[in-house]
């Protein structure tokens, strides 16, 4: 989940051919194992290119990782949030919600997205750099907060801590069918996840946060006794 960004404007020509091959390439190897000149020959570019469009490799690096996170779902938390007005109750948060964690499971399960984008976030969650810490802070985090601001609308008096916590689950629960999407299909003995498969995951994920908030009372006191 990431904040809106200009992904989606226009990269045609010889700096999309880049952030594509570099990002390939980074997916494969790493940063430290790829050149600059392993870029610019595939993506048949000259290699002052690179230096040209992006000011250098760990720049161009960052754009291929943001690229990747960003070509499945552009559509930030904030969103969803923003849809609520100041006199929305905890039931059309709650709405809300569910209909965020629904779209977000349909989007990050579907098929057909190049498989170096998710190897290449994988890749970066294991083997942290510079980048990724910039990807959190400039697109992770607005996101995170907005999840914890829009939680904290389903069930006002959770404490920062319980907020965080609810957001990671609801995350981690997309995420594992994302990142594990290999072995769960071959321990239901399927090739993909269809249209079905995937929306009871969708409702499974909605029912387990449900109830994750339901157990913090509704007057959250529990949130209050917490956060002192």
């Amino acid at each position: 989940m990431v904040q809106e960004s200009d992904i989606n404007e226009d990269l045609s020509g010889t700096k999309r051919a880049l952030i594509e091959a570099g990002g390939e390439l980074f997916a494969h190897h790493g940063l430290e194992g790829v050149s600059i000149r392993m870029i610019a020959e595939k993506a048949n570019a000259n290699v002052t290119a690179v230096n040209y469009y992006f000011g250098s490799k760990e720049n161009l690096y960052y754009e291929a990782l943001k690229y990747a996170t960003l070509a499945t779902d552009d559509r930030p938390v904030q969103h969803y949030l923003a849809e609520l007005d100041g006199q929305a109750g905890p039931q059309e948060a709650l709405a809300v919600l569910e209909r965020l964690i629904t779209e977000k499971t349909s989007i990050y399960l579907a098929e057909g997205e190049p498989e170096w984008h998710m190897r290449l976030v994988m890749r970066s969650l294991i083997d942290p750099t510079p980048q990724l810490r910039r990807l959190v802070d400039e697109l992770f985090r607005p996101d995170f907060e907005a999840l914890c601001a829009l939680l904290d609308r389903c069930r006002p008096g959770m404490s920062p801590e319980e907020q965080a916590r609810m957001a990671f689950a609801v995350m981690g629960m997309i995420f594992f069918y994302i990142t594990v999407r290999h072995p769960i299909l071959m321990l239901l003995n399927r090739k993909a996840f269809d249209g079905e498969f995937v929306r009871q995951v969708a409702e499974t994920i909605c029912r387990t946060v449900t109830a994750g908030l339901d157990s913090m009372g509704r007057d959250g006191s529990r949130g209050r006794r917490e956060s002192r």
